[in-house]
């Protein structure tokens, strides 16, 4: 009796359960374990069908697409070889199992597997002893490099390969090369006995004598015949229970998931150290588990901690011997086992190694339906992407690589390859953790990661947060799982050390004067044909702030600037800046007579620069206004500099549009420089003037450049560089504003990639910057015109630019890891909020590296991919979160609404059940009109108009008042079960294509009715292994070659025949195929 198997339950319930199971087991009754009767044996003289494992094999070497899944060794056999008794012991075990001699070709649209007769496959002899030392080591590793790369056609004459090496007389090499549809792992072990024992019996002169053995095909066969629908469907029934509210696993990726299903993998690996790889051992010693759950729980832990991951669910693989009777059978058996984490409720790791414990043997009880069934039965249309089965790998070797020990005088070197290094492989897993421990010294671990999703330095991450999740629990099992640090050095967010090339001076009056000792007589401010210099912007504004100075000796009083020529504001902004006081511009949208009152109450009485009476109506007297039509021509006097660069020089609207952020000299001025250093501002550079007077002053004297003032609508070829929001660029876009080269900066976040290719249609180099008043304008930047700055959806943040510095950090202030979303912060440059302590108290946060500073959030939450690049996470207004994406919420609801009978459309992200009832995260659209249309209607009018990502999973109709109300409250939404689904299509076949393509889809559907043109293959029933067949079928019809993966990406029937007239080029189908239409069909 196994103690674990009873000490593991808490209730007397379960024991008596498990009591009962065992007694059946001491009577002989069936069990899990045997509960399936002796294989009988099936004829060999036809096809016979494939088992489920075998099925899932062939369909996953199918869908890798050459991609192998095979382990070729080649043993160093140092001794007295017998080569011709080697040779004949491969053709006993060759003819012994008969999986090394079956292929697996497809007849009739069907996988099938056929065995052909023994004696058929030998060891040919390759001798290279004749080749000197470098010549025959160069020839054994061209010979290792070929097996491992060589292509196994699965309907070939062998899908094993052998040869022996003659190396010299008294050295040989055995390669042995077997795909994994034939061998699997423990298969090796098998092999490598019965090689062993008929290579000593033929030696020695005796018969090879071994007992019978079953063969796969009788055991899949019987396998088949157990599982019926109802055995199945009882089955998934528990599991339905057991996952109930189980999600996949949010992985911190470096890119969002593709369309389709991508199997290339990349692999690294990595060992813990003796003394960590002891310290495992022993802490599975002291709390009475096996080292597969101690290293289970600790990685548990870690997708806790790294992915906010409450019940993890992983698969571990498993040898899938569910019988005796199969224990020495070559062939493809491997299982896998499900275990459902529970992380809930902060554990110590002590707890949760228990749970694992009692998970784990729970598995072992529920483990009866063969994993290809569930995975069909939870997914059945292939629409989980990820499968949460499959996404997270998880297993522990400990029994040792089979070494062929063929006698005392043959010695046998490195039989087996180790597990590959950084190279590609194929897999339909995101992430496997594989485990190696023989008992003593270091434990390995070897890591498979999805290169779709993952940068390679991505799985160095892993290995080594994993690796200091295990330091800790070892050290203090009764650690919580909170507490647990894994932060690697590189998840702090690099400062960048650069100081900025623009050196920017302290006050505005420093940097006239620095920009007068450069470049005096450069353009400093143009409009349509009037501009002014350095030296004359110098001398105009130098007069006037002197008025100032006589008008009010004290500084930092509030300035209207009540003027309408846009060179008279730029004079009188920077009077104002170089008096000491604070510039308000009249004409500023953000400026309301209400909003200028909050100042005054401020900053006391306020100071105005006009022409006429224009200030009246703001309020301020007469007394204190420079009317520059009735200004006198008074000698200039010398104007005194701000007492220092923290002097208040200009008041912005906050990310709290309602607040107004002070900004001093020194923070007006840094900003200015940041931007030129990253726009590579300079004399000659034509920017675009803003709608912040005082930022383009602070640009123009810290860059040389000029600021072009335009009247009205900007032309393009009269700027080089032009800064906006995004809101502003959509607005000069619908004038049709077209451009060849001129810089288009957009900014704050978020950025949707529609605007970047509108404004990349119209000509534009478009670029993108992030921050916000608090810290500056200028924290990041990027290129946005580029494919990779748009694949989450919008743009991307992109690089802190020269002398920013930013961290990302949790609800906790915590940094976050990488991939990990968090709220972005920086070291803030403005004062604080105008006339509210309270909100700048709160939200100027001392900085907690003790540099004496203060620290600003953003309202944005921000990942670091491991390219460096900083990228927007949800939520983002307008947007919703969705594979990895943030998806244009406008864009979809706009698309749809224009479909015939629709007038409105709102789209969420819901939790959605699937057939099986597991609930998925699923774009779902809510539409409402005139008239409900098919689903196919709406398909039909939004694939062409919507991003494939934008396409809406589920369609529902609403009232137009109950979709109303959803808008402004989500929670009224319909649940599933009682939301109202859209009508499914009727449209047969259009196209030619579509014609042809429609008896093969019912084909391999089985079914006699023509297929609609809107069809869902997996949702109408398919398989996996019926998209095999189909595109079998294409290739034979129209000679193209058609992805699995390709086809998971485009499931309708008419974007396979979209795909179909794509590859084959205009080429018509070898057979013609006539689809009539309803009304054709009529008598």
């Amino acid at each position: 009796m196994r103690r674990a198997a009873v000490t593991h339950h808490t209730s007397l319930g379960p024991v008596a359960r498990w009591w009962r199971r065992l007694w059946s087991r001491v009577r002989g009754e069936g069990t899990a374990r045997e509960e399936r009767p002796v294989p009988l044996a099936l004829p060999r003289d036809r096809p016979l069908p494939l088992s489920l494992t075998q099925e899932s094999e062939w369909v996953f070497a199918r869908e890798a697409a050459g991609e192998d899944w095979h382990q070729p060794t080649l043993p160093r056999l140092v001794g007295s070889l017998h080569p011709v008794a080697l040779s004949l012991a491969v053709r006993a075990v060759v003819d012994r199992h008969e999986s090394m001699r079956t292929r697996f070709p497809v007849v009739d649209g069907e996988a099938v597997q056929v065995v052909d007769p023994p004696g058929a496959l030998t060891a040919p002899l390759v001798d290279l002893s004749g080749l000197d030392p470098e010549a025959r080591s160069a020839a054994v590793g061209r010979i290792e490099e070929e097996a491992a790369t060589h292509h196994f056609d699965m309907a070939g004459a062998s899908l094993v390969r052998v040869a022996l090496l003659r190396l010299d007389p008294a050295e040989h090499g055995l390669l042995l090369c077997v795909p994994h549809l034939v061998a699997d792992l423990w298969s090796m072990a098998v092999l490598t006995s019965d090689l062993r024992a008929s290579y000593q019996a033929i030696a020695q002169g005796r018969p090879v004598e071994l007992p019978p053995v079953a063969q796969p095909a009788d055991v899949g066969a019987r396998e088949r015949a157990h599982w019926t629908a109802e055995r199945a469907e009882r089955e998934l029934r528990r599991w339905r229970e057991r996952l109930d509210g189980r999600t996949a696993l949010a992985l911190p990726t470096d890119h969002p998931r593709p369309t389709g299903r991508h199997l290339t993998c990349f692999c690294v690996g990595d060992s813990l150290d003796v003394e960590l790889s002891e310290r495992v051992r022993q802490l599975g010693r002291e709390q009475g588990a096996t080292l597969y759950v101690t290293m289970l729980a600790a990685f548990h832990a870690l997708l806790a901690r790294y992915c906010s991951a409450e019940r993890p669910v992983t698969y571990s693989s498993s040898a899938g011997r569910r019988s005796r009777l199969v224990e020495n059978v070559v062939g493809a058996f491997s299982d896998y086992l499900i275990v459902v984490g529970d992380c809930s409720g902060d554990p110590t790791f002590e707890d949760l190694l228990a749970r694992t414990r009692i998970e784990y043997f729970r598995a072992h009880d529920h483990q009866r339906l063969p994993f290809p069934l569930l995975v069909q039965g939870v997914d059945p249309e292939r629409a989980l992407r990820p499968n949460l089965l499959e996404q997270v790998g998880f297993s522990v070797h400990n029994t040792p690589p089979a070494v062929l020990e063929l006698g005392s005088d043959v010695a046998v070197e490195n039989f087996g390859t180790e597990p590959p290094e950084d190279e590609e492989c194929a897999w339909t897993a995101d992430l496997v953790f594989e485990v190696y421990d023989y008992g003593a010294g270091e434990i390995q671990v070897d890591l498979t990661l999805n290169k779709e999703l993952f940068e390679p330095v991505a799985g160095e991450q892993w290995f080594e947060r994993y690796r200091k999740v295990l330091d800790q629990v070892t050290a203090d099992p009764g650690l919580r799982l909170s507490s647990l640090d894994i932060l690697l050095p590189e998840d702090e967010t690099p400062d960048v050390e650069e100081e900025s090339t623009s050196s920017p001076a302290g006050t505005v009056v420093e940097a006239l004067r620095e920009r007068l000792t450069l470049t005096p007589d450069a353009i400093a401010v143009r409009h349509e044909e009037r501009f002014l210099t350095f030296a004359g912007l110098a001398r105009q504004a130098g007069a006037l702030a002197s008025r100032l100075s006589d008008m009010s000796p004290e500084v930092g009083r509030p300035v209207l600037v009540a003027l309408a020529d846009p060179l008279d504001q730029v004079v009188a902004t920077t009077a104002v800046l170089l008096a000491g006081h604070v510039p308000i511009g009249s004409s500023s949208p953000q400026w309301t007579d209400e909003r200028f009152r909050d100042v005054v109450e401020v900053l006391g009485s306020p100071l105005a620069i006009g022409r006429g009476e224009v200030t009246a109506k703001w309020g301020v007297p007469d007394a204190d206004t420079l009317d520059l039509d009735r200004l006198g021509s008074a000698p200039r006097r010398q104007v005194v500099p701000p007492a220092h660069p923290e002097l208040l020089a200009a008041l912005r609207p906050a990310t709290e549009k309602a607040r107004l952020v002070m900004t001093p000299h020194r923070a007006l001025l840094a900003d200015a420089a940041a931007f030129a250093d990253t726009a590579g501002l300079g004399v000659g550079i034509r920017v675009a003037a803003t709608e912040d007077r005082a930022a383009d002053v602070a640009l123009a004297l810290v860059s040389g450049a000029t600021v072009v003032v335009p009247s009205g609508q900007p032309d393009p070829a009269q700027i080089d560089v032009a800064v906006a929001t995004a809101d502003q660029w959509r607005r000069l876009l619908a004038t049709g504003i077209r451009a060849s080269g001129t810089e288009a900066w957009c900014g704050p976040a978020p950025v949707p990639a529609r605007l970047v290719a509108g404004l990349a249609d119209a000509g534009f180099l478009v670029r993108g910057r992030h921050g916000w008043p608090e810290v500056g304008t200028t924290l990041t930047s990027a290129r946005l015109d580029e494919p990779a700055a748009l694949e989450r959806g919008v743009g991307t943040l992109g690089q802190v630019v020269s002398g920013r510095r930013v961290s990302l950090v949790d609800s906790r202030g915590n940094p976050c890891a990488v991939g990990v979303p968090g709220e972005l912060t920086a070291p803030a440059v403005a004062s604080g909020y105008l006339g509210e302590p309270g909100a700048t108290a709160d939200r100027f946060v001392p900085d907690p590296t003790g540099t004496g500073g203060r620290r600003h959030r953003g309202d944005v939450r921000v990942l670091r991919t491991n390219q460096g690049t900083l990228e927007l996470a949800a939520p983002v207004p307008g947007h919703v979160a969705f594979g990895g994406r943030l998806l244009d919420v406008e864009l979809i609801e706009q698309t749809l609404a224009e479909c015939d009978g629709v007038t409105e459309a709102l789209a969420t992200v819901q939790d959605w059940p699937n057939s099986f009832g597991l609930p998925t995260p699923t774009l779902v659209a809510w539409l409402t009109g005139s008239r409900k249309p098919t689903e196919g209607e709406v398909w039909e009018h939004a694939r062409h108009r919507l991003p494939p990502h934008h396409l809406p999973t589920v369609l529902a109709w609403l009232p137009p008042d109950d979709l109303a109300r959803a808008r402004v409250a989500p929670g009224t939404l319909p649940s599933p079960t009682e939301a109202l689904r859209l009508p499914i299509g009727t449209e047969p076949p259009r196209t030619e294509t579509e014609r042809a393509l429609a008896p093969l889809w019912a084909s391999v559907l089985g079914g006699k009715e023509t297929p609609r043109r809107d069809e869902h293959f997996f949702r109408a029933g398919g398989r996996v292994i019926d998209a095999v067949r189909l595109v079998d079928a294409i290739e034979r019809e129209w000679g193209i070659d058609v992805s699995v993966s390709a086809f998971l990406a485009a499931p309708r029937l008419a974007e396979l025949a979209e795909l179909i007239e794509h590859s084959a080029g205009g080429r018509p189908p070898r057979t013609v195929h006539t689809v009539l239409t309803e009304a054709e069909a009529s008598p």
